[in-house]
Parts: structure tokens; C-alpha cells; sequence
């Protein structure tokens, strides 16, 4: 490697729910724009959650089992990283 360069590790251990889904949509909108109204409507408003009687809104990170989950996770840290 050469000596300009430096590598670097990131432990991410759950860090698609790390982000909030305004930053995801904000992200998308600037840089990946023509899934932007796709994303709008997954990740537009609180996912409602219900287990037993407990009522639990969903409103960070990518959604389990969404495959744009790692793109719009590094879109978004993307500029963090640049």
C-alpha cells in the first residue's frame, strides 16, 4: 500500500439501526435520486410495530429484510467516510 494511504476498520456491529430515516431519505434525495420516491414511501413516515399489547414505532435504521438496507445505510455515511 502506499504511504499516502491509510486503512481503516469500522466495527458496525448493528448499524443499519444506528441512522434515522430522515438522514436515509435526505442522502437519497442528493445522490441517488431516481430511488427517492421509492424510499419516500418505505421510509417516509414511522413504521407502527406491534407485539403483544405493546405499540412500538419504527423510525431508524434500514428495515430487516429491505435489500436497499446496505445501499441507503452507506449512502448515508458515505460523506462521514469521504
Amino acid at each position: 500500500m502506499p504511504r499516502d494511504h491509510v486503512l481503516v476498520k469500522l466495527d458496525v456491529t448493528n448499524a443499519f439501526n444506528g441512522i434515522h430515516a430522515e438522514d436515509m431519505l435526505h442522502f437519497a434525495c442528493n445522490r441517488i435520486l431516481e430511488l427517492y420516491v421509492f424510499c419516500k414511501s418505505a421510509y417516509g413516515q414511522a413504521s407502527i410495530l406491534h407485539f403483544g399489547g405493546y405499540t412500538v414505532l419504527s423510525q431508524e435504521g434500514a428495515q430487516q429484510g429491505d435489500l436497499l438496507g446496505p445501499l441507503l445505510f452507506c449512502n448515508t455515511i458515505h460523506s462521514m467516510l469521504a
